[in-house]
C-alpha cells in the first residue's frame, strides 16, 4: 500500500547525506518528490528510523548568481539492497520551494513562477493558507 504524501518523479539528482555530523556521503536519487526521496546507493549503516540531513544545490538563476546550498532533515522510512527511502521532516518553505525547482529542472520542465504552496496537514507550521517562498499571498487564490 502506498503511504507517500506527494507524487514521486523518476529523476537523477546528486545529493549529499550527513549522518550524526559525520562526513558527507555523495548519492544519486532514483526518485524524488516534495515529501521525500529514494536514494539509489547508500551505505549499509542507514537502517530504518535513522535521522539524516540531505544537502542539495539549487543552482544559479536570475535572482541568485551563485548556486545556493540547502539542507533538508530526513528520516529513513525503509532500507533495502536497492537503496534507502527518506521522508523529509518539516522543511522550511524556502527550502521546499528550492527542492521543487531542482526536481523540475531534473525533469526538464520550466521553472516555477508565482507558485503558491498550499498549507496542508503535511506542513501545518505554515502560518497562512498560501505562501510564496516565505511571503504570504492572497487567500482568495484557491
Amino acid at each position: 500500500m502506498e503511504h507517500r504524501w506527494s507524487k514521486r518523479f523518476k529523476v537523477n539528482i546528486e545529493v549529499f547525506l550527513y549522518h550524526r555530523g559525520g562526513s558527507a556521503i555523495k548519492c544519486k536519487t532514483y526518485n524524488a518528490g516534495s515529501a521525500g526521496i529514494f536514494i539509489k546507493s547508500a551505505p549499509d549503516t542507514l537502517v530504518k528510523n535513522t535521522f539524516l540531513e540531505v544537502e542539495f544545490e539549487e543552482g544559479s538563476n536570475l535572482r541568485h548568481k551563485k548556486p545556493r546550498v540547502f539542507r533538508l532533515r530526513a528520516l529513513t522510512v525503509h532500507s533495502s539492497k536497492k537503496g534507502v527511502g527518506l521522508m523529509f521532516l518539516k522543511p522550511e518553505p524556502e527550502t521546499l520551494l528550492a527542492w521543487r525547482q531542482v526536481i523540475r529542472r531534473a525533469r526538464h520542465q520550466p521553472p516555477i513562477s508565482g507558485l503558491a504552496i498550499k498549507k496542508s496537514s503535511l506542513y501545518p507550521e505554515l502560518s497562512t493558507d498560501y505562501m510564496f517562498a516565505s511571503k504570504p499571498i492572497a487567500k482568495s487564490m484557491k
